[in-house]
């Protein structure tokens, strides 16, 4: 079945892949898993072999059919789970399989990465982890390789601790992507804020200090939220007012985003 474009499919097809990502995400009998693009089945058949519940998420309607006819007895003996909808629109939360602690085990196309992150580690219900297979640039951004923070690395700071485990050369794929990528793994650790108004705050405050990169934190502060003497918090607490906003770390970010509840 050829790949669309147009959903940035690119189907893995190494074996030895599916088993470091199942290993990582220490998926046992005991496991809900919730796949995202499950794609011609390889990763699914994986966990179905070692987890107890499988619910999958695709969009593709081409494989919806072919999916269903490939796991026809699992999803007789309700072990697999098969939804047809976009998984960026899909909650988790009132679904009865997820009462319960579930981990995100998936192939996620390059362009939903951001936005992918963002819902899944912001449910109400989290996951206990999520391994991911993701542009290898992106794992190293998130990861923070270079010390320089970003929207998606804090992000993730915000709820868990990430881990690039493993490049995956492009040739792994079919069609193969124009770039190499990585295993990423995430164990949530839970909300690190104050309350739920601190998390917006915190999600508020970052989007704005990297709405214009070349700019310094301090301008791009002072044009979203104007009314705070940015210049006098930044004395107080030792920030350089040409500081930008790679450079802070996730507790000072933290700690500006409370300004706003003030």
């Amino acid at each position: 079945m050829f790949a669309k474009k147009s959903l940035g499919q690119n189907f893995l097809k190494v074996p030895s892949v599916v088993e470091t990502m199942l290993d990582v995400a220490q998926i046992s009998n005991d496991d809900t898993i919730l796949e995202i693009g499950p794609g011609n089945g390889i990763i699914t058949q994986e966990l179905l072999a070692r987890a107890s519940h499988i619910v999958a998420l695709e969009l593709d309607d081409r494989l919806i059919q072919h999916l269903q006819k490939k796991f026809f007895k699992e999803i007789a003996q309700e072990r697999f789970t098969l939804i047809h909808c976009d998984a960026l629109l899909f909650d988790p939360t009132p679904v009865a399989t997820f009462t319960g602690h579930y981990k995100i085990v998936a192939n996620i196309p390059y362009y939903i990465t951001g936005h992918f992150l963002r819902r899944y580690l912001s449910q109400i219900k989290q996951p206990q982890s999520l391994t991911l297979l993701v542009q290898k640039e992106v794992a190293e951004r998130i990861v923070s390789q270079d010390k320089k923070a970003s929207l998606l690395s804090l992000s993730v700071q915000a709820y868990g601790r990430a881990k690039l485990v493993r490049v995956i050369p492009k040739s792994a794929f079919a069609p193969e992507p124009k770039v190499d990528s990585a295993i990423l793994h995430i164990d949530i650790e839970g909300r690190n804020f104050d309350s739920f108004l601190h998390e917006e705050s915190f999600f508020s405050l970052i989007h704005s200090g990297f709405a214009h990169k070349r700019k310094q934190l301090a301008s791009n502060l002072k044009q979203s939220h104007s009314k705070i003497p940015w210049t006098d918090i930044f004395s107080h607490h030792n920030l350089r007012h040409d500081i930008r906003a790679e450079d802070l770390s996730f507790t000072q970010w933290k700690i500006l985003s409370r300004q706003l509840l003030v």
